[in-house]
């Protein structure tokens, strides 16, 4: 575990050294831009209202963070007082601000979704009762793995977390945008969604259905 204070400290004194506030006045306009695209796809879409209408709870704040050069997406969350902040990092994986709708969407809902989901298998209880299915694991771990999700219990956080992005995509944007979402998560390894979807399309959490 790294120290916090020490990470703080490294941190700072790597940006004295590189001289990276330099860099980003230096990319003003690029940031501008990058945060431009994006509020124009949150002015005509709520992706949290969607979210909470969905699971039917609320959380204390919604945070978004661009970082076009970053791979890779992430949803951690802080608490704060008698509640939590959520993020959704978003990575673009390259020096231009494409930021399409779809793929905003998406993220929004997948990145906020954990921590919605993740604290439920967190549970000692709900762990337990997971880890009996662990034999699943086998038949997707190399593809898991290979997506950085090494455990069991995170592939099910993934494949819960897709398959509510699959129904929300079927609620709001029809059969034919979910089809080809479940289509593609498939693609990635995850081949429960599909199974998953079908429970999903028989609840209803806290009075909402979900179908």
């Amino acid at each position: 575990m790294i120290n916090g204070e020490r990470f703080l400290a490294e941190l700072s004194d790597y940006a004295k050294r590189s001289d990276i506030y330099s860099f980003f006045s230096t990319h003003t306009d690029f940031y501008k831009e990058c945060v431009q695209k994006v509020k124009e796809i949150l002015v005509r879409n709520d992706y949290v209202k969607d979210i909470e209408d969905y699971y039917g709870l609320k959380q204390r704040s919604y945070n978004i963070i661009l970082s076009p050069l970053f791979e890779g997406n992430y949803g951690p969350r802080i608490k704060n007082g008698d509640g939590y902040d959520l993020y959704a990092i978003i990575g673009e994986g390259k020096a231009e601000a494409v930021y399409e709708e779809d793929m905003i969407r998406y993220l929004i809902w997948h990145e906020f979704s954990h921590s919605f989901i993740n604290p439920l298998s967190d549970e000692a209880s709900n762990k337990s009762y997971l880890n009996g299915f662990e034999a699943n694991f086998e038949t997707i771990k190399e593809r898991m793995k290979k997506q950085g999700y090494t455990s069991w219990i995170t592939t099910i956080n993934e494949h819960v977390i897709r398959a509510v992005t699959v129904r929300l995509t079927y609620i709001k944007h029809g059969e034919a945008q979910a089809d080809k979402l479940m289509s593609e998560e498939k693609e990635k390894g995850f081949l429960y969604v599909s199974e998953l979807c079908k429970s999903l399309s028989t609840m209803k959490i806290i009075g909402i259905s979900t179908g």
